[in-house]
């Protein structure tokens, strides 16, 4: 074994329980998840500062149509750039690549610190799409890996939590720092995410698809807190084994059946999701109580009513004034305060989740690059199209299209999910060929 490798850090013979324990599995989550509290920054940075910006015309002087790309740009990046990090993750390794995020991170909030112009901006959310695109290809995949069924389902959301920590933070600071000072208090995140990450393992299985068996039984020894892994190592090894043993091309992803279903899981939980409206929230042990599917189901119906309520009020408001709906004027808070609890037990966490958990190791770097390009396309999608039937239509318009389509996606839910809690990466696999 290459001592430079993970053993330079965690010595795992120095592990003498065999009971074994998940603190390093846990620590292993929620260091990663530090990198997308970032994404969550830059994902909620636009809404305090754009209008700083355009305001600020000593030291900008950026227009409104300028500023206006600032929230499209990541997007974009995000699908262009995907391709580069899912080839990444099984050439150095999903550790490696999650610890490349750094990068852009930095460089984020470097230019944004020093810009004076709008290119520099639209540079800056060129390196945000760049920061998504990682972390939504290399963080699931990771989690999925090193994880036990019980640890994925309990601690596996910190994902979705952390960036719903990141925009309500950068919401908090946006009100009362400028630009650079925010700049400057926020590149300290991406700094601790390196330090804290980079003493972690690799995946496991990352190491058995490189034939470094004895790194993958380290791996695991660490992992597990346990120095007996050998059966455990072994299944590992089969199944990872099976898995690779198909070629994983571009033509199998679509004529296999069982990586066809996942794919098809995958698609249409990001489709759903953002055609629901899209949400982050933290209510995310419900989700190991009740399983993926349940939740799932559960949280876009609610989500349906929710925005029904919405569009309801705000279609009587808008077009019939005879109706003094001043009575009810509560409604708007009460149905976003339903929607953002109803999308927090399922809708804004189970995508993610599952998108490490459905995927043959022969094809995962291909599978998550469609989801993610998938998830790039239907925001432009609906960020496009609640503003154009705002105009167009009304304000109540979007609210109802949501509506129906979180009413739809529960439906289909119910056919077309499968459950995935408490199953190691291999039975999901066997139960996809089975259906």
């Amino acid at each position: 074994m290459n001592p430079s490798i993970d053993s330079s850090y965690w010595n795992a013979t120095k592990v003498k329980k065999k009971n074994g324990r998940n603190s390093v599995q846990i620590y292993a989550i929620i260091a990663a998840c530090l990198a997308t509290l970032t994404n969550g920054i830059l994902f909620g940075w636009s809404s305090p500062f754009l209008v700083k910006i355009t305001k600020d015309k000593e030291s900008y002087d950026i227009t409104e149509d300028e500023a206006s790309y600032f929230t499209v740009i990541p997007a974009i990046a995000m699908i262009l750039s995907c391709f580069l990090f899912s080839g990444l993750i099984d050439i150095i390794g999903r550790k490696r690549t999650l610890l490349l995020i750094t990068l852009p991170q930095l460089s984020y909030w470097i230019l944004t610190a020093l810009a004076n112009n709008v290119y520099v901006f639209y540079a800056a959310r060129v390196c945000s799409g760049l920061c998504d695109a990682c972390a939504f290809v290399a963080l699931p995949i990771y989690i999925g890996e090193v994880a036990t069924p019980k640890v994925r389902g309990t601690f596996g959301n910190f994902f979705s939590l952390a960036i719903f920590v990141g925009i309500l933070f950068i919401s908090v600071i946006g009100n009362y720092f400028s630009v650079k000072v925010s700049a400057y208090i926020c590149v300290t995140f991406p700094v601790l995410f390196a330090i804290l990450f980079s003493c972690v393992p690799e995946s496991p299985y990352f190491y058995v698809m490189k034939g470094r068996f004895e790194d993958a039984k380290c791996s695991l020894r660490r992992f597990r807190g346990k120095s007996n892994v050998e059966e455990e190592f072994l299944q590992l090894k089969s199944d990872v084994e099976r898995q690779i043993s198909e070629l994983g091309t571009w033509k199998e992803v679509f004529t296999i059946d069982s990586n066809r279903k996942a794919i098809g899981i995958g698609v249409f939980l990001r489709a759903s999701q953002q055609l629901g409206g899209g949400s982050i929230f933290a209510a995310y042990f419900i989700i190991e109580k009740v399983g993926r599917k349940i939740s799932y189901v559960g949280s876009l119906a609610s989500c349906s009513v929710a925005l029904l309520l919405e569009a309801v009020y705000f279609f009587m408001d808008q077009f019939h004034p005879e109706i003094n709906v001043a009575s009810v004027n509560w409604i708007p808070l009460a149905g976003m305060l339903l929607f953002v609890l109803s999308a927090s037990v399922g809708m804004a966490l189970v995508p993610t989740l599952m998108s490490g958990e459905l995927f043959s190791a022969s094809i995962k770097a291909k599978a998550v690059t469609i989801t993610v390009i998938t998830l790039g396309l239907f925001q432009l999608l609906v960020n496009n199209l609640f503003y154009w039937l705002s105009i167009n239509c009304g304000f109540f318009s979007s609210f109802l299209l949501f509506s129906v389509c979180s009413g739809v996606g529960s439906l289909l839910s119910l056919y077309f999910l499968p459950e995935t809690k408490g199953k190691t990466l291999e039975e999901i696999q066997q139960s996809l060929k089975r259906t």
